[in-house]
């Protein structure tokens, strides 16, 4: 395994009555939150309107990056806000990162085919320059996940995994949302690729194949707002590193039917609990054929 470099010093963070996670020091201002920075220039540095307990840039980082953008012609107005609220937040302007200031790593499974409706969706996730970026080109999906999955483990220093499978096209928020909603592990869904079209999301049954596997429901109905649930496809997964550890390198295999099912029964096992955001409905590209 090789050796990751000494992370650096991870800010304190405060749950909100919501369930948030929001850096301590962090005042709130209309529906975002912002750090106040003493002797800086400018009287705080605005931050996302949810803060998720991860690594994230230093203030002093954020300000560079503004400016290098600024150097290179993003308006200013991209980059600035100024917020109109009570008397003692009037005429204070407050820079705001309309970028994701905390670098996640993104991982995507390659098939050898690619969609181009796919590729052109994947420049509305917005994906940071500093996020990490892992791909793989093995066909066998299980393979292909695994070497995306211990890249992450072995060779990042970020926080979390979003992975995205390359004929999976998830909507422009999926990772802010996903990022918000305050659990470990947490996906958005899909619809499966033949009649019924039914969601990629399944419930466990009471009983079990002949090799002693256990079996699952596929649902028939969409649900809402953020769902623990059993089973899920693995093509839209947020993971943070405290559970891709626990299941070490190569969690995914065939041997006990799909490789996504296998994972939530693993991850169930180790204490977790993986979830389901019914707001973030993605497209799966592509038709199935026999």
């Amino acid at each position: 395994m090789g050796k990751r470099k000494k992370p650096r010093p991870v800010r304190k963070f405060k749950a909100t009555e919501g369930g948030l996670l929001i850096p301590d020091g962090a005042e709130q201002v209309g529906d975002g939150w912002v750090l106040t920075q003493p002797g800086s220039v400018h009287p705080a540095i605005g931050l996302p309107p949810t803060i998720p307990g991860s690594r994230i840039l230093e203030a002093d980082q954020i300000e560079e990056v503004v400016d290098e953008l600024e150097r290179r012609g993003v308006p200013e107005e991209a980059l600035r806000a100024t917020y109109d609220g009570s008397a003692r937040q009037e005429n204070k302007v407050r820079r705001t990162i309309r970028l994701r200031p905390y670098p996640i790593a993104v991982g995507i499974p390659f098939d050898e085919m690619c969609y181009s409706k796919w590729v052109i969706n994947m420049f509305a996730l917005d994906i940071m320059p500093w996020d990490d970026m892992f791909f793989s080109y093995s066909t066998y999906l299980d393979d292909a996940r695994n070497i995306i999955h211990r890249k992450f483990v072995e060779e990042s220093e970020r926080d979390w995994l979003f992975m995205l499978d390359s004929d999976v096209l998830a909507p422009p928020d999926t990772i802010r949302i996903l990022m918000s909603c305050g659990v470990k592990m947490v996906g958005g869904w899909y619809k499966i690729k033949y009649p019924p079209y039914s969601p990629v999301v399944y419930d466990m049954r009471d009983d079990v194949d002949d090799r002693g596997v256990p079996l699952y429901r596929q649902r028939s109905e969409i649900g809402e707002g953020l769902e623990a649930v059993d089973g899920a496809g693995a093509g839209c997964w947020l993971m943070n590193r405290e559970i891709a550890e626990a299941l070490g390198p190569t969690p995914y295999h065939l041997n006990e039917g799909g490789e996504d099912l296998l994972l939530c029964r693993k991850v169930h096992e180790l204490g977790y609990e993986t979830h389901i955001h019914w707001s973030v409905a993605c497209a799966h590209a592509g038709v199935m054929v026999a």
